[in-house]
């Protein structure tokens, strides 16, 4: 399995990472299942329709692509959300994105959910890509006093994507997004649901797969290559399989070459330490 963004993927102004095709294809050479296990709040059609744009096609180059929103919109859809929902109603927080747009119109697209004319009438809340006024945040601070009022309303908030930052423009700097807007509304008191890595069910969806289409033993064999210990790594960890930390091209870049390796390592709880340490996924796979 690998993850996508900081892995092969460097974001819509940059493509696929240098070499990154050519490893697939290395490792496609070898009989290697490969599965793309992502994040991203799009559904899975369009982000393989994405990754076929810029040369890197399902079936040739990879097996499965799973998202954590495709998995989110299944739930939806199959009414099987794991809280209460009498009304089919959500409040949306954080309106149209400027850059990445409203993946909350795809999940909740010709099913039984529409959005709550007022608060009062949802039965939780979709944490949408945040910002203010069309702008990136570096800082939780902005949402703190409009996450405070939400707290307060007893509604779960629905995540689909638990990253709690992306690397964003150029020269790339960490900006928030719903991961974090889901801890600061634990922190305030408030219920989340998380759907994607680190959580169980995307995991469970992928051995599942794998069990059907490769055999009993396969996930004996699975390995994860992501760039996020609190996702790719913390949830390859507590599925059992092994998991290797990109430390070159991701999110773990930065503070691995403010603290060095030794002490990146020593800072984080043994859930999200990863097995293996590979450069970049064009260079160690």
């Amino acid at each position: 399995m690998v993850d996508a963004f900081g892995v092969f993927w460097g974001g819509e102004a940059v493509g696929l990472l240098p070499g990154a095709l050519a490893t697939f294809q290395k490792i496609k050479e070898q009989n290697t299942t490969i599965i793309i296990v992502s994040n991203s709040t799009r559904l899975t059609d369009r982000e393989v329709s994405k990754y076929s744009k810029a040369g890197l096609h399902l079936g040739e180059h990879y097996d499965l692509f799973v998202s954590s929103g495709q998995i989110t919109r299944d739930a939806i859809v199959s009414c099987r959300l794991p809280f209460s929902t009498p009304r089919y109603k959500y409040w949306l927080y954080g309106d149209r994105h400027p850059q990445h747009g409203s993946p909350s119109q795809e999940l909740f697209e010709n099913n039984l959910f529409s959005v709550a004319s007022s608060i009062e009438d949802a039965d939780f809340i979709y944490c949408g890509i945040p910002h203010k006024n069309g702008c990136d945040q570096e800082s939780v601070d902005p949402f703190q006093e409009e996450i405070e009022a939400l707290v307060k309303t007893g509604l779960v908030m629905l995540i689909a994507n638990p990253d709690k930052t992306a690397l964003e423009g150029r020269p790339s700097r960490p900006v928030v997004r719903q991961g974090s807007i889901g801890a600061l509304y634990q922190e305030a008191g408030g219920k989340v649901c998380y759907f994607g890595k680190p959580y169980p069910l995307i995991f469970e969806y992928i051995q599942k797969w794998a069990v059907k289409h490769l055999g009993l033993e396969a996930w004996k064999d699975a390995m994860i290559i992501g760039d996020n210990c609190e996702t790719d790594i913390c949830g390859g960890n507590q599925a059992g399989i092994d998991t290797a930390l990109i430390t070159d091209t991701g999110v773990a870049t930065e503070p691995i070459l403010t603290l060095g390796i030794e002490k990146f390592l020593a800072s984080l709880p043994m859930e999200n330490r990863p097995k293996f340490l590979v450069s970049s996924f064009s260079t160690g796979v």
